[in-house]
């Protein structure tokens, strides 16, 4: 009895504690990091969408910018490229290759010596998704999405962790909504994004004695600004391709109306900036806060609503919700004969 009690006055004075740790957390002013033109940041993903994004907008704080892109003849690359000034620094890497991460790591080292630039921060934005379901997407897809998105991450993360903790650099690692909760016909994105969450948590533990934060960036949906799913008809070309004939005659015409519903996502756009004010405060925020959170979520009352809805309800009652968020076409059985 005596442990009971014990046991239920901890629990009370633990509860008592965070509350007001949470209230200090909200009513306390933010300090934030004194921005020059030292400060240096390498971005992974800027040929487009939110890479790019994120590569302007740190130039315009002030900061010196080295954006890792894909391709240094991109769009995206030439346009960052353009800046007159020495403060945006365009850098080839492709973090599915090991002598180009070390490659990138060597030249990010170079320039903050040369330069004599503090190292700020580690930006993992890099990623690609494939949509369609499981059994519909090739191993090459299915491999390509870990590879890059969780893979790649942690073996660019691993390259520069000696830079991070030598200069304190904050380490920011963009992830999805995808990580909070799984949804249909992204899941090898999904497991990916959801493996990456949990690289994330362990890592800000690891790296919390050597002083160095770690960050879980979670912008919320751009699709119509971005590329990502630029090559989707493509892909859906190459699921059709390796289907059986049983598969064929079994999906026919789901698979067509889900494929003609995603056309409108398959085009290629000029690289432009992604105009969402609530994002880029935030990531302002996860980038310049001196004591930042462990994870930041951009989300509108949709997305919230959602994923509150999907904490508190039975699986049937969340599987339902999640086909409702989605608004993908619907498989319609076929009668038997």
């Amino acid at each position: 009895m005596i442990r009971n009690y014990l046991s239920k006055e901890i629990l009370i004075s633990l509860s008592v504690i965070g509350g007001c740790a949470l209230i200090v957390s909200i009513i306390r002013p933010k300090r934030r990091l004194r921005v020059t033109e030292k400060n240096c940041v390498f971005i992974t993903g800027c040929d487009s969408g939110l890479g790019l994004t994120l590569a302007i907008k740190c130039h315009e704080l002030g900061l010196f910018v080295i954006a890792g892109c894909l391709n240094v003849e991109s769009d995206g690359a030439k346009k960052l490229t353009s800046y007159a000034n020495n403060r945006m620094i365009v850098a080839e890497v492709d973090i599915r290759n090991n002598g180009s991460i070390k490659a990138a790591g060597d030249k990010v080292s170079d320039l903050l010596i040369r330069n004599g630039l503090n190292f700020t921060a580690l930006i993992n934005n890099a990623g690609i998704m494939v949509l369609g379901e499981f059994e519909w997407q090739t191993m090459a897809m299915i491999e390509s999405q870990i590879e890059v998105n969780l893979i790649g991450t942690m073996k660019l993360t691993k390259q520069f962790l000696p830079m991070c903790r030598q200069y304190n650099a904050r380490i920011i690692v963009v992830t999805s909504h995808c990580s909070l909760q799984a949804l249909p016909s992204i899941s090898p994105y999904g497991a990916s994004k959801g493996g990456l969450g949990f690289f994330v948590d362990a890592l800000r533990v690891e790296m919390k004695k050597y002083q160095v934060d770690v960050v879980n960036f979670i912008p919320g949906s751009f699709i119509m600004q971005s590329n990502i799913f630029a090559r989707q008809q493509e892909y859906s070309q190459e699921m059709r391709k390796q289907m059986t004939d049983e598969q064929l005659q079994f999906y026919g015409d789901y698979f067509n109306e889900f494929n003609n519903y995603l056309l409108q996502l398959d085009q290629y756009r000029k690289p432009g900036l992604i105009g969402d004010v609530a994002l880029l405060n935030l990531f302002e925020r996860a980038l310049l806060e001196v004591n930042p959170r462990s994870i930041y979520i951009n989300q509108n009352w949709r997305y919230a609503a959602y994923h509150f809805l999907c904490g508190i309800s039975p699986v049937c009652i969340r599987d339902w919700l999640i086909v409702r968020f989605m608004t993908m076409p619907t498989y319609k059985p076929t009668a038997k004969k």
